[in-house]
């Protein structure tokens, strides 16, 4: 659930905000072929549901899906085709990432691990 403060609440602690935070910004600066955006916009989906869901379990599950999705490969020696991320997706990541520093700041400023305010 979205709060005023950035995406998530204090049941999910530091470590797993900023891995989340790390691997978004990671995918903005890689290049991939057009067909590969598709599934890591599905990915990147998956992991804003999981952010909003109140599971770690599954944050930290669709961020490790992204992480083995945005590692290093080899290319062909054929023409290069990739691409930066398309538009829309690169908007979705960066205002991810942002709601993701507010919630690295106020995690930093209260500690980690706080229980969950009912």
């Amino acid at each position: 659930m979205q709060s005023d403060y950035g995406l998530v609440g204090d049941w999910l602690g530091t470590q797993l905000v900023r891995d989340a935070r790390q691997v978004l910004g990671y995918l903005d600066t890689v290049s991939r072929l057009p067909a590969e955006w598709g599934s890591i916009d599905e990915a990147v989906g998956r992991l804003e549901a999981a952010l909003g869901s109140g599971d770690p379990a599954q944050v930290a599950s669709a961020t490790s899906v992204l992480e083995r999705m945005t590692s290093t490969r080899v290319d062909d020696l054929g023409p290069d085709e990739d691409a930066p991320p398309p538009p829309p997706l690169r908007d979705r990541m960066v205002h991810l990432q942002r709601q993701l520093d507010v919630d690295l700041k106020r995690l930093g400023e209260r500690g980690e691990n706080h229980p969950r305010q009912r």
